[in-house]
């Protein structure tokens, strides 16, 4: 009886130490966009368990965003500036990017648009911020961002959506594990290249939407 109950105490302790978790997390898990809110969110879920959500703070000029787990303890917190030494075109808002920190407030990496396209291409810069060593690209339809490694071109990650959709709802598929650990890049910090890329995205359409108004006038 006692060696049982010893078996099932070290089951239990092993599952738990596997249990997915924002700290953990799986190499296929889902994002879906919350409906009918004023800043854009994700609940991070692994089919049916969730696991956390990322918000963007309420009343920021610029994006910020923090990544919460269930127990409401914030685990990544973002702040997006704009890369004003990049030149934008037409009068548009210049290319922007992404401060990535985590709950001690150690800089996990940057992720800084190449464009202020709808077609966002991202470099992933290493902690120290000079390094580039990942880039994430969107496909043509706008369905897919795949983030590549910078010297082999392998893939690394890849994140998905419909074409046809209501909400920004993404499947994130983690394709090369070991590569993303090579290069010390958090699966968190992909959590919030989507959320940035999709507050770019409504913020580069707003701006689009603008300009064929104006040139109607």
């Amino acid at each position: 009886m006692t060696k049982i109950a010893v078996f099932l105490f070290l089951f239990i302790s092993s599952v738990n130490t596997f249990a997915s978790s924002l700290d953990n997390l799986p190499d296929q898990f889902e994002m879906y966009e919350h409906m009918a809110t004023l800043n854009i969110g994700f609940d991070i879920m692994e089919k049916n368990t969730r696991l956390g959500a990322l918000y963007r703070t309420p009343f920021s000029i610029l994006a910020n965003y923090e990544l919460i787990d269930n127990d409401f303890k914030r685990k990544v917190i973002a702040s997006a500036k704009y890369d004003y030494d990049t030149p934008s075109h037409h009068g548009a808002l210049p290319p922007s990017y992404l401060e990535v920190y985590d709950e001690t407030f150690q800089l996990l990496g940057i992720t800084k648009e190449k464009s202020a396209t709808l077609h966002n291409q991202f470099d992933i810069l290493a902690p120290n911020g000079l390094k580039k060593i990942a880039q994430a690209e969107m496909n043509f339809w706008g369905t897919t961002i795949s983030i590549y490694e910078v010297e082999s071109h392998a893939k690394i990650a890849e994140m998905t959506r419909p074409f046809f959709r209501v909400k920004n709802n993404w499947v994130v598929d983690i394709i090369d594990a070991p590569l993303l650990a090579e290069h010390q890049i958090d699966p968190k910090l992909i959590i919030t290249l989507i959320a940035f890329h999709c507050d770019n995205e409504k913020k580069r359409r707003k701006e689009i939407s603008g300009s064929d108004a104006t040139n109607q006038l």
